[in-house]
């Protein structure tokens, strides 16, 4: 018996399966298997963010190495195509995530954790991103990336958003060339530190607050913070500049990498202080 079912418009079809597979994403691995033209439309959205480590399934040694020879079984220039976000987090095994670097060409945000990846060749990468936008890594990784006028090593010129992951140990004898670093970034409008010491001895942010005007939001996630009277940091005063306090925030590094929430929750704080001076 055959059913007259109306034909969609292939446009329609593609779009339909799109959405469905972006709304429902743990619903996504199925649709592979409806037919070959839904799994190249499908396939691409499944990667556009790849998180190494944490909690998934890609946590133990095989299923690294099982994604691995997935990765090794694509095209080369399909994970520099289809990769937008790509996080390495401090659990991501060196081999395939220093893999995934060389290919994901084409990524806009990628935060780099792995403790294990650090080298010139994977720091030439970085550098070699052509459409990096949003880049959270620790403080080291970043004072070490190649800076160039090189069209092919520009990176620093693009950059809006930037998240410096900062242990107390290494601020002392980085802020001044920090300071220049970060000066450096013409594009950049959004400025997060990690971890940033609860002290009042790093003078030099309310300089580098003066000098780069086109910055809209500054965050400081504290692991804690004295709101005693007399403990304000000294650039307290810039209603650019937010304090987040991990307990408060409910802090998850991956979740909050995904979702931009922090980047959300400070810029609706200086947008309430600029709403309440203007209704003042």
């Amino acid at each position: 018996m055959h059913t007259n079912l109306p034909l969609l418009p292939l446009e329609l079809e593609w779009e339909i399966f799109e959405l469905t597979a972006r709304v429902y994403p743990a619903e996504a691995p199925g649709l592979l298997l409806i037919a070959r033209r839904v799994h190249s439309w499908i396939e691409p959205i499944l990667y556009e963010i790849v998180v190494l480590g944490g909690e998934s399934p890609m946590m133990d040694r095989g299923s690294h190495c099982k994604f691995l020879q997935m990765v090794d079984s694509k095209p080369t220039e399909f994970f520099g195509r289809v990769v937008k976000r790509l996080c390495l987090t401090y659990h991501a095994h060196n081999e395939s995530a220093m893999h995934l670097l060389h290919q994901c060409t084409g990524m806009i945000s990628l935060a780099c954790w792995s403790p294990t990846i650090v080298s010139p060749s994977s720091l030439d990468s970085i550098a070699s991103l052509r459409f990096l936008r949003h880049l959270s890594i620790p403080v080291t990784y970043f004072m070490d990336i190649p800076i160039s006028n090189d069209p092919t090593c520009n990176w620093h010129c693009r950059l809006t958003h930037l998240e410096i992951i900062i242990p107390a140990v290494q601020l002392h004898h980085l802020q001044l060339a920090m300071a220049e670093r970060l000066l450096a970034l013409p594009s950049l409008t959004h400025l997060g530190f990690l971890d940033f010491p609860n002290s009042l001895e790093y003078h030099f942010i309310p300089r580098f607050l003066e000098e780069h005007t086109s910055l809209e939001v500054v965050y400081l996630l504290l692991y804690y913070f004295d709101e005693r009277p007399g403990q304000d940091h000294p650039w307290g005063d810039d209603d650019r500049v937010v304090a987040l306090v991990r307990s408060r925030c409910k802090y998850d590094s991956i979740a909050h990498w995904e979702s931009g929430a922090l980047w959300k929750t400070a810029t609706e704080a200086v947008s309430r202080r600029r709403a309440m001076i203007t209704t003042h």
